[in-house]
């Protein structure tokens, strides 16, 4: 089955189960904006002393009936006040401690643990004469308005900021305020002082440590830990020297060490003296019994492939750029097809390869004498395309080495395998540079000729039988086009493989190296079929010798050009003529050489100018193709996984900037919202938000997105797409668990929020599990340029939705304003912190927190279902990034469709 295209791809609908799940949430919570009150059952501490003649407010809240328009109720409605008949006449006295006394009532409201209620003391100054209420609850009243001093204080009229326990102080009860000590801090509303966290400074009155060393001792010692990785990496072969000569010697009492190592041979028989190494087994190379190394092994399977009328049109277009093309590759042969510039040299060699998706493809393609699907042999094909597809961070052995291990069939060994990558690296002239990079454009690696033949390296060892390759010899010099076209003679005669390759202006030694060339010419039709000596007499017989000292390549390209010319301008002669053009008057006749060409094989009964076509049956008589069985599935899981990690830590440079930038947005955002008050807390965790995921995305679109080349590479070969996806995601399990981690480092510790890190740790966990999975989503459907754009947009309108601003009051109103916010992962973020941090608020604060949690719509009981939401966001996105990979486009949203209609239904 040919890859999908990822060009065509375009954006999905939104998921289906995610959007049923979180709206069947969302229709079982009922939103409710209360403009103001007090919440009921507020925790209230116990009072032990009593006020005889007082009332109690009903409910613990004020009950705004009891006020009478009496003249004798007055003074008590005033708020600060209450009414009391213990001397049995009522009157109005100012609020104990303990209480306060709420306008327009004449009862008494027990204060909250957090709060300080004291009665307000007078303060008399002589000169100039003045009397003040310490503290100032604006309760004040007087009984003579010319006499200052017959002003009396009454005490707190409501729970506000004059009666929260200040910052930098502590109340044991609601009638002691106490100094921080030194070593503790104490926020607004505190009961008992916090202690200082370790390595932390907090002076006597401090609201929050003043330098907080965890973050950064946590950050030193990761900066530490990812110095020794690197340099253990560096000087891997030093230090594995320095623990065979100095560590293994002692661990050596009565142990035998088996290692399988590439030291120097004096190295190891040193060791194997000392009693501390036992060299390995040696292998057998691949395809040999007899210890004696075989460069190619011989197919006892081979494959010949014959075509007939094969034409391909364009699907947009409906341009055909392949015409009427009939011809053979036969085993044991290295075939060139060349052609000038549109000729559709690589449109026959997609066609032949089922590799055409592009196009409609007609005609017959018959393998060994029976008309069969290409993609039937796709485990014993191999496909080197034009551009250098592989995994740059890797060495050269690496590359052929995974290869082999995924694509080689599930019985081989792993001694084999070695020995057939062994083998390649030889075959193609790669021994000294195996332990090389490959390298791009900027970090310098192997050349790009030698890039090419591991290019070529990478389908060899695969062991194919069916062998195309897409210009092979384009950017190479001379001398490694001649190596590399040696190399393909040599396992095509010695291996028995078909290989049919597309050439661009070969040199002559190159030319005469290949078997069979065919011609193409433009339009798409074959103007010539068969080996280079008889390419020479077939165009000798047409009247176009090949001169002296001229490529015969070049020749014939050229003769194809003129001739083709000089039929198209007789044609139209003979077209405005009646007059047929005569070919024995020395003019040019009216067939192209295509024509002239299908016109030879006709008259020869189909064959070639070769002679008949030789059959293979012989060869392969008695023997049916068996699919070769591929790497089971847990193997293959493996080494991606490997691999995986391998090229997360050659990228180790690019690791580190990522946690640079979480680290650098966690720091200013804690430096900017330090002590952060509730009614700024969605503000500041929407734009939490947003850093956390936008720098979680952008890493997590190179997962995919870079490497969705050499993934269509790899799953046009039959290798395990799911295996392939998992191994990734198993891969960023550390990133994500860490990246929280890095954050918190001085986000926590400078913000010093009030709920516990465990909270904080698991939301930011989430929202970094999600935005991975939304960066895999985005990498699979759009290209490379696109994808960073649509992360942008989809984090700024995620956040825009986050209820932060505008509140989710607000969206509310709207008609799809609850679908819309309900989409929004930053929504369910930030109503999942908001609500630890408001529920470790202390009852003083009660009324604070009632207010904003009803503003911005949040609820205060709903975290573990704000945690499940974002979760699901993480699986929903990864579910639609699979399907990207596993399927074309038109099948995922098919089954997406139908996916809502059950849903729907249900």
């Amino acid at each position: 089955m040919a890859a999908p295209n990822p060009a065509h791809r375009v954006p999905l609908p939104l998921w289906c189960v995610v959007c049923s799940l979180v709206l069947l949430a969302q229709v079982s919570m009922a939103w409710e904006c209360i403009e103001e009150g007090i919440p009921p059952n507020v925790p209230i501490p116990i009072h032990n002393q009593t006020y005889p003649g007082a009332r109690m407010c009903k409910d613990q809240t004020p009950d705004r009936n009891s006020c009478l328009p009496l003249l004798w109720s007055n003074p008590a409605c005033q708020g600060g006040y209450y009414l009391s008949n213990s001397t049995g006449i009522p009157q109005a006295f100012p609020c104990p401690p303990g209480y306060y006394c709420p306008k327009n009532n004449i009862c008494l409201v027990p204060c909250p643990l957090g709060a300080y209620c004291v009665r307000a003391t007078r303060n008399v100054t002589v000169y100039p004469p003045k009397v003040n209420c310490e503290p100032n609850y604006k309760t004040q009243q007087t009984t003579n308005r010319t006499n200052i001093f017959a002003l009396t204080c009454g005490g707190p009229a409501a729970l506000d900021d004059t009666v929260i326990c200040k910052k930098g102080y502590y109340c044991p009860n609601v009638s002691t305020q106490i100094l921080c000590p030194k070593g503790s801090y104490c926020r607004a509303g505190r009961v008992t002082p916090q202690p200082c966290p370790l390595l932390s400074s907090c002076e006597p009155g401090t609201s929050a440590p003043l330098i907080n060393g965890i973050g950064l001792i946590f950050d030193f010692f990761l900066i530490i830990l990812v110095i020794l990785f690197y340099l253990a990496l560096k000087y891997k072969t030093e230090l594995n020297k320095f623990l065979r000569k100095h560590i293994l010697p002692r661990l050596s009492n009565s142990k035998t060490y088996v290692i399988y190592s590439d030291d120097e041979e004096k190295e190891e028989a040193a060791y194997t003296e000392m009693g501390i190494l036992q060299k390995g087994p040696d292998t057998v190379p691949y395809g040999s019994t007899d210890g004696s190394r075989r460069m190619v092994h011989r197919k006892d399977f081979t494959l010949e492939v014959m075509f007939c009328d094969l034409s391909l049109t364009l699907k947009g277009s409906k341009k055909k750029v392949l015409n009427g093309a009939t011809g053979q590759l036969r085993p044991k042969t290295l075939t060139a097809i060349m052609g000038g510039s549109g000729a559709g040299k690589t449109t026959l060699l997609n066609a032949l390869s089922g590799k055409a998706y592009y196009g409609i493809v007609e005609g017959t393609v018959e393998i060994n004498g029976q008309a069969a699907d290409i993609s039937r042999y796709r485990s014993v094909m191999g496909f080197v395309p034009q551009e250098d597809t592989m995994h740059r961070e890797l060495t050269t052995r690496e590359v052929l080495y995974y290869q082999g291990i995924l694509r080689l069939s599930g019985f081989t060994t792993f001694d084999a395998i070695n020995s057939r990558v062994d083998e390649v690296l030889e075959l193609l002239g790669l021994s000294h540079i195996k332990d090389s990079q490959i390298g791009d454009e900027e970090k310098r690696g192997i050349s790009g000729g030698q890039r090419k033949r591991v290019n070529i390296g990478m389908e060899l060892v695969a062991d194919p039988t069916l062998l195309f390759l897409d210009e092979p010899t384009s950017g190479l010099d001379s001398v490694s086009s001649m190596q590399v076209c040696e190399a393909l003679k040599r396992v095509a005669e010695e291996g028995h493989l078909t290989v049919v390759a597309v050439l661009h202006q070969p040199r002559f030694e190159i030319f005469q190296m290949f078997h069979e060339v065919i011609l193409l010419q433009p339009g798409g039709s074959i103007a010539f079929q068969g080996s280079t000596q008889q390419a020479q007499e077939y165009f000798g017989e047409l009247g176009y010798p090949c001169r002296q000292n001229v490529n015969p390549s070049d020749h014939y390209l050229d003769v194809i050009d003129e001739h083709n010319k000089k039929a198209e301008q007789q044609g139209k002669k003979a077209s405005s003529n009646s007059d047929s053009v005569d070919a024995a008057d020395g003019q040019a006749p009216t067939c192209s050489l295509g024509e002239l060409w299908s016109m030879r094989q006709a008259s020869t009964d189909g064959g070639t100018t070769a002679g008949p076509v030789t059959s293979i049956q012989s060869s392969t008589s008695g023997q049916a193709f068996a699919p070769r069985m591929p790497t089971p599935f847990h193997i293959q899981l493996f080494f991606f996984l490997r691999r995986a990690m391998v090229l997360q830590v050659r990228q180790l440079g690019v690791l580190i900037l990522d946690q640079l930038l979480v680290l650098i947005s966690g720091a200013v955002l804690g430096a900017l919202y330090n002590e952060i008050l509730l009614r700024k807390l969605a503000l500041l965790l929407c734009m939490t938000s947003m850093a956390v995921a936008l720098t979680s995305m952008l890493a997590a679109l190179r997962c995919f997105g870079s490497n969705k080349p050499v993934f269509w590479r790899e799953s046009a070969a039959g290798v395990n797409r799911p295996a392939y996806f998992l191994a990734v995601n198993i891969s960023q399990i550390p990133i994500i668990l860490l990246t929280p981690l890095i954050f918190l480092s001085f986000f926590y510790t400078l913000v010093s929020p009030r709920a516990y890190f465990r909270d904080y740790y698991l939301a930011v966990l989430m929202l970094v599990w999600a935005s991975h999975g939304l960066g895999y989503a985005i990498s699979t459907i759009f290209n490379q340029r696109s994808s960073q754009m649509a992360t942008v947009v989809l984090v700024l309108v995620s956040a825009m939705l986050s209820g932060a601003q505008p509140s989710l009051c607000k969206m509310n109103k709207l008609i799809i304003g609850p679908v819309l916010y309900s989409l929004s992962f930053a929504r369910w973020f930030v109503e999942a912190l908001f609500e630890k941090e408001a529920n470790r608020y202390p009852g003083a604060l009660v009324n604070e927190v009632a207010t904003y949690s009803s503003y911005q719509g949040y609820t205060l009981d709903n975290f573990a279902t704000c945690i499940s939401v974002i979760f699901a966001f993480g699986i929903g996105a990864r579910v639609i990034a699979l399907l990207c990979l596993m399927f074309k486009l038109q099948h995922v949203v098919l089954l997406l469709l139908r996916l809502r209609c059950l849903v729907s239904f249900v």
